[in-house]
């Protein structure tokens, strides 16, 4: 998947606020709910950047959570300090808003040749030059943030690229949903303690298993299903 965009997409000059997105505050709540917004450390969604970086062979991969005035790293690695410590960024620094905006994956193989990204300060300051993100959901469907992929120099992605951070994201998608019924129910600390170390381990045993990448989509598919299974046979 060569080019400069891989995909361009609509209403990107527009603030995240002025987004028409009705359900703005709820959408935030739950973020802060469910200990994905200005939260610690956390082993499982740790543990997604530390295992996309090397699957597909990048420097920086983040899990990001997008509210109306910034973005914040749950989760990463490879940052450069100040913003492993910082763990946030103004939008005016993020590409993920974009994926917020509209829904879609955002594919970019060089964005300094991209017209609504080339002046973005992640790429004149950060020097982010190729991008691969796509968004995280809550268990009602709103856009929460996003599963990305960074590089400083042009990357052509590849559709097995693209495949894999997809399935990723079924994953960390399938365990918010488990966190939100977690919650509900007044179990969510308890939940992530018991959770948290176990599938990380899994996601490790899986990475260590796969012989291809096609094997490795097969099998976080089908993780991410058991997930969503044990949560729908167990709504505690």
């Amino acid at each position: 998947m060569g080019g400069g965009i891989q995909y361009s997409p609509a209403g990107r000059t527009r603030a995240l606020n002025q987004s028409g997105n009705s359900n703005e505050d709820s959408r935030i709540e739950i973020m802060r709910q469910i200990g994905l917004l200005d939260s610690g450390r956390d082993p499982f969604f740790d543990c997604l950047p530390a295992f996309i970086s090397p699957a597909l062979n990048v420097p920086i991969s983040l899990v990001t959570m997008i509210t109306s005035d910034c973005q914040f790293f749950k989760s990463s690695i490879g940052l450069p300090e100040p913003l492993k410590t910082r763990r946030c960024t103004p939008h005016s620094h993020s590409l993920c808003q974009h994926i917020i905006l509209t829904g879609q994956p955002l594919i970019v193989a060089d964005a300094r040749k991209v017209s609504f990204l080339k002046d973005n300060p992640a790429v004149l300051d950060l020097n982010v030059v190729a991008y691969l993100g796509v968004p995280l959901r809550s268990a009602t469907g709103d856009r929460l943030g996003t599963l990305c992929a960074i590089d400083f120099v042009p990357h052509t992605w590849q559709m097995i690229d693209v495949t894999i951070i997809h399935a990723f994201a079924k994953v960390a998608n399938a365990e918010i949903v488990l966190r939100t019924q977690a919650y509900n129910t007044g179990r969510l600390n308890p939940y992530i303690d018991e959770s948290s170390e176990m599938y990380r381990a899994i996601l490790e045993l899986i990475l260590m298993e796969c012989r291809t990448k096609v094997d490795l989509v097969h099998k976080l598919l089908a993780f991410a299903g058991s997930l969503l299974h044990s949560g729908l046979d167990n709504p505690q």
